[in-house]
C-alpha cells in the first residue's frame, strides 16, 4: 500500500479550459468537474472541459549527444 509519500512524489494535476471565455484553470486530481464563472447567473452554465497536454516523452540515456 502508497503511503502519503507517493503522493509527493506523483502529484496529480488537471487543467481545465472554459470553450466560452478560454479561461484555464489548475487543480488537483480530486476535482473531477468544474463550472464556470464566466456567464451571467441568468443563463446557462459553462462546463470546464480537461485540457489533455502531451506528457513529456522520455529522452534515452545515452542519447543527447547525437547528432
Amino acid at each position: 500500500m502508497k503511503g502519503p509519500s507517493g503522493r509527493r512524489r506523483h502529484p496529480i494535476r488537471r487543467t481545465w479550459e472554459c470553450a466560452h471565455c478560454h479561461k484555464r484553470s489548475v487543480t488537483t486530481g480530486r476535482v473531477v468537474q468544474m463550472l464556470c464563472t464566466c456567464t451571467a447567473s441568468n443563463e446557462k452554465p459553462v462546463w470546464m472541459t480537461i485540457v489533455q497536454d502531451p506528457r513529456p516523452r522520455p529522452f534515452p540515456h545515452g542519447l543527447e549527444t547525437l547528432t
